[in-house]
């Protein structure tokens, strides 16, 4: 049987790269960007390739009928197999509801949602990570009550996924339900690491003024403050950007 087309996963907006520690001179786009992928974050490795656009059932990957449908917004497919493969799980333990929520396939989220919500597959993502990953705001405020405050295995939410991606309305509808919650000790950059504090190693201005009154004040696990990530963003962020963030963040945590 054919396997399915792949895809690597790609760096965030406005970013040449994520990680001034990434690896380098690797032979893939997956290993280069491997330390600063959510991927890594979850689990301390290399990604793995994620399913493209399935086109065909793979058993031996555990991809079922309801997947395929799913992921393409096949509502008609969807209805007729949900009895039968609902809560099945592929090789990675993505369930079809995450497939439907990648893609920001809203119909078929709606089917499935009360099926399979609160699901999480091998990396502990629910289905509104992979909607907030990939900025599909109406599936993430349909996941939105049934999936917030669950935590991937280094401690994040699905809030971090919006800031990190950018997404900032997927972080707006996120940061009601989620603001204040922290990484634990596998988490890259430590434990009680906050959204606001990756923000500010972004300088993402607009996630920052979002987060700011709610996590200001913050440190974590080594004592820093949002403030002090702002002072040292990552390598590619812009010199204006990089002040406007500590102005935003000095008007709550002044030395």
């Amino acid at each position: 049987m054919d396997s399915m087309e792949v895809e690597v996963i790609h760096t965030p907006p406005d970013s040449d790269i994520n990680d001034p520690r990434e690896v380098t001179g690797a032979s893939t786009a997956a290993a280069r960007m491997a330390k600063a992928s959510p991927a890594f974050q979850a689990t301390g490795e290399e990604p793995q390739t994620l399913p493209r656009l399935t086109t065909l059932v793979n058993p031996d990957e555990g991809v079922t009928e309801l997947m395929v449908a799913a992921r393409r917004g096949d509502e008609e497919v969807v209805m007729a197999l949900i009895d039968e493969q609902a809560c099945q799980v592929d090789a990675r333990g993505r369930t079809a509801l995450m497939y439907a929520a990648e893609m920001g396939r809203s119909s078929v989220v709606e089917l499935l949602k009360d099926h399979e919500a609160g699901i999480q597959d091998s990396f502990m993502w629910t289905a509104l990570f992979y909607a907030a990953q990939n900025g599909h705001l109406v599936c993430a405020s349909m996941l939105a009550p049934l999936e917030a405050k669950i935590q991937r295995k280094d401690g994040c939410t699905a809030l971090f996924l919006a800031v990190f991606w950018n997404h900032v309305e997927c972080a707006r509808v996120l940061a009601p339900l989620e603001a204040g919650i922290t990484t634990n000790y596998k988490h890259w950059q430590g434990g009680e690491y906050t959204a606001l504090m990756e923000a500010a190693r972004w300088a993402r201005l607009e996630c920052i003024e979002l987060l700011v009154e709610q996590e200001s004040g913050m440190k974590d696990a080594s004592g820093n403050r949002a403030i002090d990530y702002a002072r040292a963003p990552y390598a590619h962020v812009p010199e204006d950007r990089r002040k406007q963030s500590i102005q935003l963040l000095e008007q709550y945590e002044r030395d």
